[in-house]
């Protein structure tokens, strides 16, 4: 009897050869890359996120939301309200507000990672690049104009800088991506 490869053992070597052709084109210089990034165009300014896009805080959903939440479940509120990482002092803050206190040392952290510069290593890059980000949005009104720009400006310097993990096979790339997303949204 004859045993003949079935189809999908026929295409392992297809995919695999279209896979690393596109992970392979990943290489591209820095120049090719930013001439082929499209400048933003949006056909209606004013479209349905517009007002969203307008206030803070953005990430955990609008202080109205937030405050909406804490009525319809309290005890959940009460038990978020001790807590002392970033997104219970964060949400803390959008209900009722908090103290410089509780807010500095977010802030803190998030401009010793401004001053260290832009990074590329491995996760630790995504990991402070995910605190800015969300210190940024969470506590904007306490974070003075100054400092913002100069963490928008840190976060920026990162595009050009961060590569590692820049493959599809990669188990940091999907927090890459969500760190990327919560930048874009909480700026």
């Amino acid at each position: 009897m004859k045993i003949e490869a079935t189809a999908p053992f026929r295409i392992v070597p297809v995919f695999t050869a279209v896979a690393f052709a596109i992970v392979g084109t990943s290489n591209l210089s820095v120049a090719q890359n930013e001439a082929s990034i499209p400048q933003p165009a949006p056909r209606i300014a004013t479209g349905s996120w517009a007002a969203a896009l307008k206030e803070h805080p953005r990430l955990l959903g609008p202080r109205a939301h937030l405050q909406n939440l804490a009525k319809a479940k309290p005890e959940v509120y009460k038990m978020i309200r001790t807590q002392g990482f970033l997104q219970a002092v964060a949400i803390t803050h959008a209900v009722e507000g908090v103290g410089t206190d509780r807010m500095q040392p977010f802030i803190r952290r998030a401009m010793e990672y401004v001053v260290r510069g832009a990074t590329d290593v491995h996760q630790d890059t995504w990991i402070a690049l995910g605190h800015v980000a969300q210190t940024y949005d969470l506590f904007f009104n306490a974070i003075s104009p100054e400092d913002r720009a100069r963490m928008i400006e840190w976060m920026n310097a990162h595009l050009g800088k961060y590569r590692t993990d820049e493959n599809a096979f990669h188990n940091s790339t999907l927090s890459k991506i969500l760190c990327y997303l919560q930048i874009a949204y909480a700026t």
